[in-house]
């Protein structure tokens, strides 16, 4: 975008972090749906704006990286609150139950190093004149086969049930 937006940079920075935790929002959401406590969804929903709304005005006055920190306070908050929610209600520990994630967090960390570590080899290279969706995809090829060979090291099980999944399906 050019020099005139660097300062934008670390707001922009802070509005893609907010958005991580609302991977788990939609999981838990639809869990929630799924097994019959709308009201348990719509709840958290109401505490998270009731949240987002106390943290975006002390926020507000401070400028755009506090109202970004305070969005991701915000998202950080409420999706705890509503993992911790739906877990309840499907019978599990919180921490304990919650270590089952960490292959996918750790296959979620490689991923996100392999994408910045191609990039930064095209950039080493000087093949940044590509256009950005270009850019996407070479590093979408460099870091997916990592994502998923993380999974496979660290998680066998999820892999064993693709595996059951996908014969089920060719075998129809």
């Amino acid at each position: 975008l050019g020099s005139n937006w660097a300062l934008a940079a670390p707001v922009a920075a802070l509005l893609c972090l907010s958005g991580i935790p609302l991977g788990l929002g939609y999981i838990n959401g639809a869990t929630a749906l799924a097994t019959g406590q709308s009201e348990l969804r719509y709840q958290l929903l109401l505490l998270g704006s009731v949240i987002g709304v106390l943290l975006l005005s002390v926020a507000t006055p401070f400028g755009l990286v506090w109202v970004g920190i305070a969005l991701v306070m915000r998202a950080l908050i409420t999706e705890v609150l509503m993992t911790r929610g739906v877990m309840r209600l499907q019978g599990l520990s919180f921490p304990k139950d919650l270590l089952v994630l960490n292959a996918m967090v750790v296959a979620g960390i490689g991923l996100a190093g392999a994408a910045s570590l191609a990039k930064w080899w095209l950039a080493a290279w000087d093949l940044t004149d590509a256009s950005p969706l270009i850019t996407l995809m070479i590093c979408s090829v460099i870091a997916l086969p990592v994502y998923a060979a993380c999974v496979w090291r660290l998680d066998r099980e999820i892999v064993r049930e693709f595996s059951v999944l996908i014969n089920y399906r060719v075998s129809q």
